[in-house]
């Protein structure tokens, strides 16, 4: 605090200082751009991980999950999402930046591509497991308000796709 002023960091823009001026209710906000990828470690490879067998089995368990569906009690077979078509499942990228990236359509969004990625490694080259990353998907997809966007606000990129 300093002459009436409270100083706080935002909560929904990391990086930013929020100042306050109790006397006259005035405030303003102090972004703070520090860009320290210069001084980052380079990604190094896991030790004792084939990274062709890893991104391999990575994929296998992803295109298992979204494509092969659930099996329910009496053994009939159901979609992964009900409603949700999934084209592509596939490894783009090299490590560091090896990436499992799922193509798919709505059924409530005709003619839009849809796609999700996952990173297979962090910023320091570990190895990021995508055991939970179908859930993930499954539950961004039936949430309660926010699901698919509407239709005027799927924006494809330059390939025709919106990113989920």
């Amino acid at each position: 605090m300093s002459e009436g002023q409270t100083w706080f960091m935002s909560r929904s823009d990391q990086g930013a200082l929020v100042w306050l001026d109790a006397r006259d209710g005035t405030t303003s906000v102090l972004t703070i751009v520090c860009d320290l990828a210069e001084n980052a470690p380079a990604p190094v490879p896991p030790t004792g991980v084939d990274l062709d067998q890893f991104e391999q089995q990575e994929l296998e368990g992803m295109r298992a999950s979204l494509l092969g569906g659930w099996r329910d009690q009496s053994g009939k077979t159901q979609p992964f999402l009900e409603g949700v078509e999934f084209e592509r499942i596939e490894l783009r990228g090299r490590f560091p930046d090896t990436q499992v990236v799922s193509t798919f359509r709505a059924a409530d969004r005709p003619g839009i591509l849809f796609a999700r990625r996952w990173n297979l490694y962090d910023e320091l080259g570990n190895t990021s497991n995508l055991e939970y990353a179908d859930i993930h998907l499954m539950e961004d997809v039936k949430a309660v308000g926010r699901g698919f966007p509407p239709l005027d606000e799927c924006e494809p990129d330059v390939d025709g796709v919106v990113w989920f």
